[in-house]
C-alpha cells in the first residue's frame, strides 16, 4: 500500500477525524477555519503507518501554514545543525533536557551562556 492509499484508509481518517476534533477545527498556526485544513506529522518514523502515530505529534494546519512548514522545514533543520556543530554531545544532551522538560528560548541562552563559559 503506498502512501496515498494508506491516506484513505479508516484508520487514518478516524485518526484524523480525532485530530481535527482535538484542534476545534482550526490551524493551530493561524487560527484559521475557513480555509481547507490538513493534519501534519510534526516529524516521521521510518515503518509507522499514518495512523500509528500518538495523537501529540499530529496537528491541524490550514493549507498555507502546512505549505510553510513543509517547504521551510528542510532549511530550518540545515541551519539547525549548522547552528549546533560547535557543541560537544554533553551540552547538545543539556540543550535536549531544557527543550525536553518545557524550557523556554531564554532558559536555552542562559545555558548557552553558561556553557560557554566553561
Amino acid at each position: 500500500m503506498n502512501y496515498a492509499e494508506k491516506l484513505k484508509d479508516p484508520r487514518w481518517q478516524k485518526k484524523r477525524l480525532e485530530i481535527f476534533e482535538r484542534d476545534g477545527w482550526k490551524c493551530r498556526e493561524c487560527g484559521d477555519a475557513k480555509s481547507t485544513l490538513n493534519i501534519h506529522h510534526q516529524r516521521y518514523k521510518s515503518g509507522c503507518d499514518p495512523w500509528e502515530y500518538d495523537n501529540s505529534d499530529l496537528k491541524t494546519l490550514c493549507e498555507y501554514c502546512h505549505g510553510i512548514e513543509r517547504d521551510q522545514r528542510v532549511e530550518a533543520e540545515s541551519i539547525l545543525l549548522d547552528i549546533l556543530k560547535p557543541y560537544s554531545v554533553s551540552q547538545l544532551c543539556k540543550i535536549t533536557m531544557v527543550l525536553c522538560c518545557g524550557g523556554t528560548i531564554n532558559d536555552l541562552i542562559r545555558r548557552g551562556d553558561e556553557m560557554e563559559s566553561k
